[in-house]
């Protein structure tokens, strides 16, 4: 049986992750903290399938996502490949962090 993960399923992992992670990282989270960042997390956890362009991230500006998601599935090298690994997720990961420190 082959599991075929949807959007509702990236971003409802990446809610989840959140809140079992925030409580290691963070000193004491507010439920703002918390609900700010299960939210954003979410709609991170979208970006893995921007090199689908049949998916949800990929059709959500129309034309414009769907061009960034034809040159990622080329530059990934089809879906499931290069934006589905760790390293990915260590460059999401220092982006989200420099962009916080400016």
């Amino acid at each position: 049986m082959v599991f075929r993960m949807l959007g509702r399923d990236h971003a409802l992992l990446g809610g989840l992750g959140f809140l079992v992670v925030a409580p290691m990282i963070l000193h004491n989270p507010s439920w703002q903290e918390l609900g700010v960042g299960c939210v954003t997390s979410a709609a991170f956890a979208l970006l893995p399938d921007l090199d689908e362009p049949g998916s949800t991230v990929s059709r959500k500006l129309g034309p414009l996502s769907r061009s960034v998601s034809r040159v990622t599935n080329v530059v990934a090298g089809g879906h499931r490949q290069a934006t589905h690994s760790l390293f990915f997720v260590a460059l999401v990961a220092l982006a989200t962090r420099l962009a916080l420190l400016s």
